[in-house]
Parts: structure tokens; C-alpha cells; sequence
């Protein structure tokens, strides 16, 4: 039996491969090394270098699909990780939003959440809506405050196109805003409404469209969708 396995092994017949044999990687693939070069040690962070934009444009989200509000986050969390200061001001979501315990830990990031308790306005009454609309011109003059003093890179205004189509602020007050900010600096609004002044006004424009949707047959779910 030994003299047969000895010939069987001696005419190069292949062996019945075992597990060791099945995860063995190809000879040209090299293996991905834990060393200092390729890891990051914990606790530890590449060092913050000094970046400021040479020109700041304005960018606009809109459109009836999902996902205006992740891409601003995205834009948020990319602007923080290039050490530039950002505001970032969340008008209409309910303050459990997955993403905000995130945003208010992030170093360079100084998170708002504005009139959260907010509802569509064909639901509620005229005396409603009147104070609904009192209740943002102060919201709206705290967050140009807010901006004014704190000279910020980047600030995103997350939802502020629904206000605008509500009449809670007028078009006019976020042209202001636009042509009155330091030049440096970035500006991001995101809604489902857009009017031609501010679409004349904008750099970059991306409308993002519905095409297929499950709601109202699955609701909205923690982690995805707030």
C-alpha cells in the first residue's frame, strides 16, 4: 500500500484537495501585511494639517428621492475629515435621527436641529400656520447668527428648500445669505422645492428622482432611513 502511494504521488497525479489546499491564495496575490504602514493605531489620528477652500460654491439637493439628507451628511462627515469647520443645520427631522448623535461628536462639525415638531401645513389651521411661521423667523435668525459669528467653511442647510416652499422664509432671505457670505465658503441646501432664483444662483445642481419606492408598504427603518 505504501509502494502504491509512493507511485500515485511519483506520476504527478493531483491530490484530492484538502481545506489548506482550497484557501491557499494564488502565488501573484500578495497578502495584505498588518504593519505600521497599512494600520492605523487606536487612539491615534493622522495629523490635522491647516485647509481652507481657495473658492466656495453653492451646491442644492432636490428632487422627490431619497437620499438628499445622506448625501449632505456624507458631505458633512467628508468636510470635517479635511479639518474644515462646519455648520450643519437640520431643519423638520425629528431629533432621534440616527445620524445626529454622530454629527454632534465629530470635532469639526457643530450641529443644529431646528423645529423638529414641524408637520405639513395642510393638516393645521390658519392660526397654526401663523405661528408656525413666528416661530421660524426666529429660528432663521439664529441660524444667520450662529453663521455670522462662527466664520464657518461649510454650512448645510438640510431641508431649508421645504421652508421655502412653505413661505416659513422667503426666497430672498437665502439669496441674501448666498451673496453675503464670506467667499471661502461653502454653501449646501438640500429640499424637495426650488425656485428659479435660487437655481440661478446655484453652482451644482443634482436632483435626485424617485423611480421605485416601497413606502407605504415598508415604513421608514431605524439606521436607514432616520
Amino acid at each position: 500500500m505504501d509502494k502504491e502511494k509512493k507511485v500515485f504521488r511519483k506520476q504527478g497525479k493531483p491530490k484530492w484537495p484538502g481545506k489548506r489546499n482550497l484557501e491557499r491564495k494564488p502565488p501573484d496575490e500578495k497578502p495584505f501585511r498588518h504593519d505600521k504602514k497599512n494600520v492605523i493605531e487606536k487612539g491615534k489620528q493622522p495629523a490635522a494639517e491647516e485647509y481652507k477652500l481657495n473658492r466656495g460654491l453653492v451646491q442644492v439637493y432636490t428632487g422627490d428621492g431619497k437620499g438628499k439628507s445622506c448625501t449632505v451628511i456624507g458631505l458633512a462627515v467628508r468636510a470635517a475629515g479635511a479639518n474644515l469647520k462646519t455648520g450643519f443645520f437640520q431643519f423638520f427631522k425629528k431629533p432621534f435621527s440616527c445620524e445626529i448623535k454622530v454629527l454632534r461628536e465629530m470635532k469639526n462639525i457643530h450641529f443644529y436641529s431646528f423645529a423638529s415638531y414641524y408637520y405639513d401645513s395642510e393638516y393645521i389651521t390658519g392660526d397654526e400656520i401663523r405661528k408656525l411661521q413666528e416661530d421660524f423667523r426666529r429660528i432663521w435668525e439664529k441660524t444667520l447668527a450662529i453663521i455670522s459669528r462662527n466664520n464657518y467653511d461649510v454650512v448645510i442647510l438640510d431641508e431649508i428648500l421645504i421652508a421655502v416652499r412653505d413661505k416659513l422664509v422667503a426666497e430672498k432671505q437665502i439669496l441674501d445669505l448666498i451673496e453675503g457670505r464670506n467667499r471661502n465658503s461653502e454653501i449646501i441646501l438640500s429640499g424637495r422645492y426650488l425656485t428659479e432664483k435660487l437655481s440661478a444662483a446655484a453652482d451644482i445642481i443634482t436632483e435626485l428622482k424617485k423611480v421605485k419606492h416601497p413606502f407605504p408598504e415598508i415604513r421608514a427603518r431605524k439606521g436607514i432611513d432616520f
